[in-house]
C-alpha cells in the first residue's frame, strides 16, 4: 500500500481496463506497491487538486466514477455519472 499522497511525484497510476483495476507503481523502485479494484472498464485516473483523492472513470459500469482517499486504497465513494464516461 502506498505511503505517500496520491499526487506524490514518484508514484504512477496505471489503469488496467482488462482486469478492472489500477496499479500504483513506485517509480524509483519500478515496483507495483498496490493494485486496487475499480468498476468495470476503467478508462482514466486523475488526482484531485489537493492531492487527497484519486478518481477513476469506468466506461462499462453504472458506477462510472470511483474515488479513493489519501495515501490508502480505501474507497471514498462511487458516483453514477453515466455509462461510457471516458475522462
Amino acid at each position: 500500500m502506498p505511503t505517500q499522497p496520491y499526487g506524490a511525484s514518484d508514484l504512477a497510476y496505471v489503469v488496467n481496463s482488462g482486469s478492472d483495476n489500477i496499479s500504483i507503481i513506485d517509480i524509483p523502485s519500478r515496483t507495483v506497491v498496490a493494485t486496487v479494484s475499480v468498476g468495470a472498464g476503467p478508462f482514466a485516473a486523475a488526482v484531485s487538486h489537493d492531492k487527497a483523492l484519486l478518481y477513476v472513470t469506468n466506461t462499462s459500469s453504472n458506477r462510472a466514477l470511483d474515488a479513493f482517499e489519501g495515501a490508502t486504497t480505501v474507497g471514498a465513494g462511487a458516483f453514477t455519472i453515466g455509462e461510457g464516461s471516458q475522462g
